[in-house]
């Protein structure tokens, strides 16, 4: 829904969660992808902003402690600007958008103007940074009841509570927004009555690879918290479930917990950084290179049947031509009497969730054991789908073995020569373990993106799929380490050695 249109769009109020892409709702994801406009706050991950389509408008309407760069009156007036308009605008709002988050107060600007609405509730920071804590907010043993409070600063001060009713109720108590005011809380807390040595526990960043977690008395958190400079966003529990931390953390226990990794990867292929979120990694996605398609004369298409070959070097190549296939609404029958050889696993795949079989995987997944081992009949003829800068190695091979080779370039890929301020950071600070390289392109696309920051490349680990790719990091400085296969999971499994996990 692009443009001026006669009637009113729609507004969307969506919770993203507390952070972690993974807690985000299928309803909130689809909602994104077919946004025209999103509003989003401060708090809403990376990960999560990533889902939304390039062509969106973003706005950025973020607040922070002492921070209010846009007015709660701005915002809505953005919402019924962009909505009037005809657009469907989505308010992306950290956690559940009615627990603390003024959502209401958002739509009631937009119902007074009867403008359609919609709500997407959200996973609550309440409910799933004690989770990821290893804190079950209730538990029969130890609490029967749970109060989610704000300990948000008003107009400076902190909020006026009834800490005696608190202490009285014996839950499980969930400060949001808690370190701002820890010491007036705690302090009032055990002035109403609650035992010093209560459980408690600050928790940092909760459900985000870079969380931390504090557990002590009440009596002592809001020191230790001050000491350890813990910082927004935070929250604060206090009550005996605290004291299964350790049993029940399950979250910190990630084989790559707290291990920071770039991954290089163009964002439409994104299985690596998945796994390697599930594994607790805290990736960061650079894509410094991506595909187009080039344009293909039909001709290809209708002599698909004159080759006894179609050799495939990429999942990039093999969308590309399945893509071609429905722009002409031709289907697989284009393929009968065809031979298909895949240079990896990934490749064959692809054509397994289309229902057809690969005839030929090489045992190593590179062009020069593709070359020399697909089988051969004289006379046989080859369509190698592969891109444009791609290597010409593998036409040569086959046609020295005596294969008549039509190489035709496909796709090309285009690098991406941006730097972000998040790379620039963590790379001039060496705080960054690892960098993924899936191909020599996605070499040469990090070196240009980051050719003008200044950090040590002889100390950055590349984890590299295949030789080419590990001979052109290793060209420009890079500590190669080499996975044994030409997989993702073999990457996987050699960044868990390295680090010992």
């Amino acid at each position: 829904m692009n443009g001026k249109h006669s009637k009113n769009g729609k507004v969307i109020l969506v919770g993203a969660g507390p952070g972690s892409v993974g807690l985000m709702t299928l309803r909130g994801k689809q909602v994104l992808e077919t946004a025209d406009v999103v509003l989003y706050d401060r708090l809403v991950g990376e990960a999560i902003l990533s889902m939304i389509p390039e062509s969106v408008h973003k706005i950025d309407v973020g607040k922070s402690s002492g921070r209010h760069p846009i007015a709660q009156e701005k915002i809505n007036a953005l919402l019924l600007e962009h909505a009037k308009d005809g657009k469907t605008v989505v308010r992306l709002k950290g956690g559940d958008p009615y627990l603390f988050g003024r959502g209401a107060e958002e739509l009631e600007a937009v119902v007074k103007e009867n403008i359609p609405f919609e709500v997407v509730p959200g996973v609550s920071s309440a409910i799933a940074v004690p989770a990821y804590a290893g804190i079950p907010v209730s538990h029969r043993d130890f609490s029967s009841s749970v109060h989610i409070i704000t300990a948000h600063r008003q107009n400076g001060n902190a909020p006026d509570l009834d800490y005696q009713s608190l202490v009285r109720f014996g839950g499980t108590l969930v400060f949001l927004m808690g370190i701002g005011t820890i010491d007036t809380v705690t302090s009032e807390l055990i002035a109403a009555g609650m035992p010093g040595e209560t459980p408690a526990a600050l928790i940092e960043n909760g459900t985000r690879p870079n969380q931390r977690k504090l557990v002590s008395s009440l009596a002592d958190i809001s020191g230790l918290g001050h000491s350890k400079s813990f910082v927004p966003p935070s929250i604060l529990l206090v009550g005996s479930v605290c004291s299964l931390h350790e049993e029940l953390d399950w979250f910190s226990m990630l084989p790559l917990h707290t291990v920071k990794i770039i991954v290089t990867r163009p964002k439409a292929r994104s299985a690596l950084s998945n796994k390697l979120c599930e594994l607790g990694a805290d990736v960061i996605n650079f894509p410094c290179i991506r595909t187009q398609s080039l344009t293909l004369a039909d001709t290809v298409f209708s002599e698909l049947g004159s080759y006894n070959w179609i050799v495939f070097t990429s999942p990039a190549g093999t969308e590309v031509f399945f893509d071609e296939l429905k722009k002409r609404k031709l289907d697989i029958r284009v393929l009968y009497g065809v031979k298909i050889a895949a240079i990896g696993e990934k490749t064959a795949r692809l054509f397994r969730e289309r229902g057809i079989n690969v005839d030929y995987i090489p045992d190593k997944y590179n062009a020069r054991e593709l070359g020399a081992g697909l089988p051969y009949s004289k006379g046989d003829t080859v369509l190698l789908f592969r891109a444009k800068d791609g290597t010409t190695q593998l036409a040569a091979t086959l046609k020295e073995r005596g294969f008549l080779v039509e190489d035709l370039p496909v796709y090309e890929t285009i690098r991406d020569s941006s730097s972000n301020e998040q790379v620039k950071s963590i790379l001039e600070s060496g705080d960054v373990d690892y960098v993924t390289f899936t191909s020599a392109s996605s070499v040469q696309g990090f070196f240009d993106a980051t050719a003008g920051i200044s950090f040590d490349r002889s100390g950055l680990k590349a984890i590299c799929i295949g030789e080419e790719t590990a001979f052109e990091a290793q060209k420009r400085g890079y500590r190669v380490i080499l996975s044994k296969q030409a997989t993702i999971e073999s990457m996987v499994e050699i960044i868990i050695k390295e680090c010992g996990a």
